[in-house]
């Protein structure tokens, strides 16, 4: 799998588990690196979306 195709399948879905995407990433430290720098990131992103919601609205 080439660098670019290997890119858009971990941009496209940082926690896949394709076999293709897991053997060039266990195959390449740097495709490795970057796999899990992404999945960290989206990691972070499902976080900071996950805000409590108030029960009740504040009246004036």
């Amino acid at each position: 799998m080439d660098e670019l195709e290997f890119r858009r399948r971990i941009y496209a879905d940082p926690d896949t588990m394709d076999a293709d995407v897991l053997k060039a990433a266990e195959a390449d430290p740097d495709k490795q690196a970057f796999r899990e720098q992404v999945r960290q990131m989206n990691n972070k992103l499902k976080q900071a979306t996950k805000v409590p919601v108030p029960r009740t609205w504040p009246t004036n």
